[in-house]
C-alpha cells in the first residue's frame, strides 16, 4: 500500500509512461553470431530506417536454423530518439 501521495502521484506517472504508447515489435534474419542471446536479454537496436539510435530492445523470440537465425525483440524505448 501507499500512503504518500508524492509517491502515488510519481508511480502513476511511471505507469502512465510505461503504458501510454503501444510498444513496437520487430523481427530480424541474422547470421548465428545472434544465437548465444537468451529470451530476456536486454540488447541495444540501431535501425535507420525505423529511426532507431541505441534503442533498448528485448529478446522475445529467438529461431536458429541451418546457417541464420530469426531474432523477435520488443522495443523497449516508447520513442524514436530522432524525435526526442
Amino acid at each position: 500500500a501507499i500512503w504518500d501521495g508524492a509517491t502515488a502521484l510519481r508511480i502513476g506517472g511511471t505507469l502512465a509512461d510505461r503504458y501510454a504508447l503501444p510498444r513496437r515489435r520487430v523481427s530480424y534474419e541474422s547470421d548465428l553470431s545472434v544465437e548465444r542471446l537468451e529470451l530476456g536479454s536486454v540488447v541495444e537496436l540501431t535501425d535507420d530506417e525505423l529511426y532507431l539510435d541505441r534503442a533498448l530492445a528485448l529478446v522475445e523470440d529467438l529461431a536458429v536454423g541451418a546457417g541464420s537465425a530469426l531474432l523477435s525483440l520488443l522495443i523497449l524505448d516508447p520513442y524514436p530518439r530522432a524525435y526526442t
